[in-house]
């Protein structure tokens, strides 16, 4: 379970860097949030198809029920806890809506991955962002990446 302890919302922004770590609660700054968006996307020069994923982990990094690996194929877990949502808001490419108060407590961690459907190369994505977000779409954690 996720407590969160910071007493009200404020308009500030994390802006994280690779290897990062940072906790909810140190993200967003509500008590009693029930649920978050994260949003991502994906920019290239070449039209490149992208899959992006949502693994709900146990305390090991296992996946221990695969009804909480969400995908273009399986777009919900049991009772929506998370739930693939397509872009709800013009930034984002796809999108995931996270039912903090109902994930099961075996899971632990979300895990987010993007890859390539293709004969493509991940040198070739030009730069990239995932946002952790209030349910409105207001961004409490941003992390960009860019090819160097």
């Amino acid at each position: 379970m996720v407590f969160f302890n910071l007493s009200m919302r404020q308009d500030f922004m994390y802006h994280l860097i690779a290897g990062q770590r940072i906790t909810l609660a140190d993200c967003f700054q509500q008590v009693n949030l029930h649920q978050i968006y994260i949003g991502l996307s994906i920019q290239s020069q070449q039209s490149i198809n992208f899959d992006m994923a949502c693994f709900g982990v146990d305390e090991n990094d296992q996946l221990i029920d695969d009804r909480y690996f969400i995908f273009y194929n399986q777009q919900n877990a049991p009772n929506h806890v998370i739930a693939m949502t397509g872009s709800r808001f013009p930034q984002d490419q796809e999108g995931f809506m996270i039912q903090l108060d109902q994930l099961p407590s075996f899971i632990q961690k979300l895990v987010f991955t993007i890859t390539i459907d293709g004969d493509y190369k991940m040198s070739q994505i030009e730069k990239g962002h995932l946002r952790l977000c209030y349910p409105d779409g207001q961004t409490a954690a941003l992390f960009e990446f860019h090819h160097t």
